[in-house]
């Protein structure tokens, strides 16, 4: 299937080396703070490199006229350089860390094109050639040409940190987030996740996956489709793997780590017994109108003070915001030992949120 897309896509490598070259500064400052040579070509700097695709939402009102067969969508696939360390007197010694590794400014776009994030061959022709150029760098040293007789080698560490659960999705040959699967990165179901939470651990992996996409497909043992989809463990048949990053490879990211937390914070805070007083998770048929009513509590109370409405802005905003925030956010809380609770809770988690 041809893919409906436009864009523009630049080598993963050059890029790479090109964002090394130009903080070459702070790594011979590094150095030097050491008490080592920067000249040494001996000296190998462990770089940490973090990555990630993700669908940029609407564009149509930035598409020219002659683009208007194309999807009103957009996404992009950039990278940054989180940290660079050298072994010293038997340690590893941090050198250079990027002091804004989530902002516009140090992320590189490889990627950016005019198409939709959940159209496979889009996905494919777009995102496919930078996956196999991680896969020639990663866990390999890099020579960057600083000057005529200086080479500096960099042994690259890839997290594929910055796709979200949709796209792991969608595009690791696993079924959608509605399957009775929960994890992406196990076998866990929503029958039995409480019962078993303490028992979890990663247990796939890309081998794993593609194996037992081909089972599906084959059928070689002539199963009935119930047992077919026993075995399937949340893989799906008609969709092979994009990814090249081992599942525990991941980590998570600062923004996906904020519109997560941010949202399980909002939930506690007027879900559950302060607010709304309701003592279940879900939102279902016969606490929907009292939670609307604490989540409209919220809305107006956070216009208020501090000149936000979270039913108006994007998920990621919105949980930065609340972040900066949490003094304000909890004050809709009236028992003043759960409210002092949550802002040591908040504060602590401040903490863990900068990568």
């Amino acid at each position: 299937m041809c893919p409906n897309t436009k864009g523009v896509r630049f080598s993963y490598i050059n890029a790479v080396a090109k964002t090394l070259e130009e903080i070459d500064e702070d790594i011979v400052k590094g150095l030097e703070n050491l008490g080592l040579d920067p000249t040494n070509p001996s000296i190998i700097i462990h770089t940490l490199v973090k990555d990630g695709a993700d669908g940029m939402g609407e564009v149509s009102v930035h598409k020219e006229k002659a683009d208007k067969s194309l999807p009103d969508k957009a996404l992009r696939f950039s990278f940054c350089i989180l940290k660079c360390s050298v072994m010293h007197n038997g340690e590893e010694v941090t050198i250079f860390e990027e002091p804004k590794p989530n902002s516009v400014q140090s992320n590189r776009p490889i990627v950016e094109c005019i198409g939709d994030e959940n159209d496979a061959s889009t996905v494919n022709v777009c995102i496919g050639p930078v996956e196999r150029e991680r896969l020639v760098m990663k866990d390999k040293v890099m020579r960057v040409h600083i000057t005529e007789n200086i080479k500096r080698a960099h042994s690259l560490t890839f997290s594929n940190s910055m796709i979200d659960e949709k796209w792991d999705r969608s595009h690791g040959g696993l079924a959608g987030a509605g399957s009775r699967f929960l994890c992406t990165l196990c076998d866990a179901v929503r029958d039995e996740s409480l019962q078993k939470a303490d028992s979890y651990c990663i247990t796939r992996t890309l081998s794993n996956i593609t194996e037992t996409a081909a089972i599906l497909r084959t059928n070689p043992n002539k199963l009935s489709d119930a047992a077919l989809s026993q075995q399937a463990h949340g893989v799906k048949c008609d969709c092979e793997s994009l990814l090249t990053t081992e599942p525990w490879e991941w980590g998570i990211d600062a923004t996906h780590a904020d519109i997560n937390m941010g949202n399980f914070f909002k939930t506690l805070i007027y879900y559950i017994r302060e607010v709304a007083q309701v003592t279940s998770w879900g939102k279902t048929a016969d606490v929907k109108d009292l939670i609307d009513i604490a989540e409209t509590r919220l809305d107006e109370h956070m216009m208020c003070e501090v000149g936000l409405s979270p039913s108006l802005m994007m998920p990621g905003n919105y949980a930065r915001d609340m972040f900066k925030h949490v003094d304000k956010m909890v004050e809709v809380v009236d028992n003043p030992a759960w409210r002092s609770a949550l802002i040591d809770v908040l504060g602590q988690f401040c903490k863990l949120r900068r990568v």
